[in-house]
């Protein structure tokens, strides 16, 4: 019988405190006016980057700290015990990260991972259709080669923090003649376009 330790590292509870100071500090007590004004809160999202807490699965030689998923979650816990919708905020840029993370050529760390890492850049995900929310298998929008390029045609819908990112990572179908839950590819846009 296997037995699970929850207990925390020193390097964990650290990073818990460190991260339940900030939401205590910065983001519970401006969540009312952020809610009341509808505004987006960059200025607070770029002092979470400075402190590190928005990026912590970014490996190390990107700029980053090389942790797991529990770290993060332990973030994102305290983060959003100071106002849930700061943790959605805050969070796009990180899971935005991921596919690159995971999948990007080298040439595409070096040239994102470093501005995510800074907070220079903020991103979002381009995942969820009007039919399909977030169920990747029924993905309607569609990327034809042209050349060189692609050609995007679809809709996408809440994209949380998509109207302040500078870039996004787009979901689309790239070979309509598979499996649904095959035959899909991420890009990187820019939002200005």
């Amino acid at each position: 019988r296997a037995v699970v330790d929850f207990s925390l590292s020193e390097e964990q509870s650290m990073l818990q405190e460190m991260a339940h100071e900030f939401a205590a500090a910065e983001v519970q007590p401006n969540a009312g006016k952020w809610d009341r004004d509808s505004s987006f809160p960059r200025e607070a999202i770029r002092k979470a980057h400075e402190l590190g807490l928005l990026t912590v699965m970014i490996p190390e030689e990107y700029g980053g700290y090389g942790m797991g998923s529990f770290e993060e979650v332990l973030i994102c816990e305290e983060v959003g015990w100071g106002d849930p919708g700061f943790a959605t905020a805050s969070g796009s840029t990180m899971l935005a990260s991921y596919p690159i993370i995971t999948g990007g050529t080298e040439e595409q760390k070096q040239r994102y991972l470093d501005p995510i890492f800074t907070g220079e850049e903020f991103w979002c995900q381009m995942f969820s259709e009007p039919d399909a929310g977030s169920d990747l298998a029924n993905l309607a929008t569609r990327a034809e080669r042209d050349g060189d390029e692609y050609v995007i045609n679809g809709s996408k819908i809440w994209t949380s923090g998509g109207h302040q990112a500078d870039f996004g990572i787009l979901i689309a179908r790239t070979d309509p003649d598979v499996a649904k839950h095959k035959g899909i590819s991420y890009f990187v846009c820019p939002t200005d376009l």
